[in-house]
């Protein structure tokens, strides 16, 4: 399949970097008596286009072969997403064929508040916040990825003293967010709660431009159709200390419970860290190493199961296949399952992730340790949530009602005045016998930000033209 060749990168293929900057832009205004504000906001964007600092997917693409043939080189990849209020600040509508609710009302509207389960306002960062009457809601994020961190810094620090950019922006912050890779699930990255991350996401480029591609509105003599991509961007603290305090509390349950069946071939200290990966695993519906649990009762080595899985040895994608034996396998509230719930065999509409962890870039050179120059030891403070998907209606939105539905054992949060939800784990793996576990999902993932945001072809932003001022 031929990709057009305007459309951004990092959607199709993951930037693959160690580190990016997410700069949280709110454009100018009339309210801030520059007449040529929206002039501005649109030369600026289009100055990124035509300079081809915004990457493409083609460019990435190239970029990818040659680090291959040369390590030494080293390549930033840059993409811009503008929400629907950066395109009504330029006096503009964003270049859709359908309209997307969730795009037009915003993150932060009482209605979407209600559907994201963001019930503790006062828990979002002030950064986030109405900046005041006139500048509301964050316009746009531009994203930098690089794989030395400094070298990140500077590049910030660089785009914010342009000339163009300080005629454009009102306010900007940043959000920086890491990879940490497990030595133990190979060469993918790990998440906040240390499970092993990135695979339930599409497996090409064909099946990610299947979930992510927006044919956009063009122009009658555009030769080719451009295409975009919408982006939902979500900060969320994760509260690590109460994860390992249920973890902990199951693994007591479990071990108390008549029912319970150790490994005669364990030992009292092997026995433990079994019974705790197999507490995690409920909740999460994988092994910390990304086995899906219903495949065994314990952790395979990582390689051993993928191999497996690329010999057809394992179903190709286990961890949603439900049914008979597998349902007593893993519990419906783990969040693998409670998210990604199959109809006929299919998933639901799917979203591209592209999530990072976060931290502040001096929490990171305080605590950081590589070695084979990957990060290993990092204190996370939660995820930037990062995904693309052709509706945020239809697709995103969606995963917050299963969420709901089936009381995600680590993504659900109740209202302050619901009664903290209770679910059943397995004593043994694939028996029926239970054991009950409250779990208050407000104490364990907090709402800190973000926005809805469309990230439109390289076309239209090139093209952008002087909109009549009233």
């Amino acid at each position: 399949m031929k990709f057009p060749v305007d459309f951004q990168a990092n959607i199709l293929k993951p930037h693959g970097r160690n580190f990016a900057a997410y700069l949280m832009i709110r454009f100018k205004n009339q309210s801030d008596n520059d007449p040529d504000w929206q002039n501005n906001i649109r030369a600026w964007l289009s100055k990124l286009a035509k300079d081809e600092y915004i990457t493409s997917h083609k460019q990435q693409c190239q970029d990818t072969k040659q680090f291959k043939q040369d390590s030494d080189y080293q390549a930033f990849v840059v993409s811009i997403a503008i929400s629907n209020t950066g395109f009504s600040r330029m006096g503009i509508d964003a270049p859709l064929s359908i309209k997307d609710g969730p795009f037009l009302n915003g993150m932060n509207r009482p209605q979407r508040i209600l559907k994201l389960h963001d019930y503790d306002r006062k828990a979002i960062e002030q950064l986030y916040r109405i900046a005041d009457t006139q500048h509301i809601g964050i316009d746009a994020v531009l994203s930098i990825a690089h794989n030395d961190l400094e070298t990140l810094q500077e590049e910030v620090k660089r785009v914010k003293g342009e000339s163009a950019f300080q005629k454009a922006v009102y306010h900007c912050f940043e959000e920086y967010g890491f990879l940490k890779k497990s030595k133990n699930a190979g060469e993918l990255a790990i998440g906040p709660l240390g499970f092993s991350d990135g695979h339930s996401n599409a497996g090409d480029f064909k099946d990610a431009w299947e979930i992510a591609a927006v044919k956009e509105e063009t122009a009658d003599n555009q030769p080719e159709p451009s295409y975009g991509s919408f982006l939902a961007f979500r900060k969320m603290e994760v509260n690590m200390g109460y994860f390992e305090y249920l973890q902990q509390s199951l693994v007591k349950k479990i071990r108390e419970s008549e029912h319970y069946q150790p490994d005669p071939n364990l030992d009292e200290k092997k026995e433990m860290e079994r019974v705790q990966g197999f507490a995690a695993a409920q909740m999460a519906g994988r092994y910390n190493n990304g086995l899906p649990l219903i495949l065994d009762s314990k952790p395979r080595a990582y390689k051993e199961w993928i191999d497996q899985g690329k010999a057809g040895k394992i179903p190709k994608d286990p961890a949603f296949n439900y049914g008979g034996k597998n349902d007593l396998r893993c519990p419906v509230h783990a969040h693998l399952r409670a998210i990604n719930p199959r109809k006929k065999n299919k998933s639901s509409a799917p979203i591209i992730r592209r999530s990072l962890n976060f931290c502040s870039p001096e929490e990171y050179k305080k605590n950081n340790f590589k070695e084979n120059n990957t990060i290993i030891n990092v204190d996370i403070k939660g995820i930037l949530f990062v995904s693309y998907q052709k509706s945020l209606s239809e697709n995103f939105e969606p995963l917050f009602d299963n969420i709901r539905n089936h009381k995600d054992a680590l993504a659900y949060r109740q209202r302050e005045t619901d009664p903290i939800p209770q679910r059943d784990f397995s004593v043994n793996w694939g028996e029926p016998h239970k054991i009950s576990q409250n779990i208050d999902g407000t104490e364990l993932t907090s709402f800190k930000g973000g926005q809805y945001f469309y990230a439109p072809s390289l076309t239209f932003l090139t093209n952008l033209k002087k909109p009549p001022l009233a």
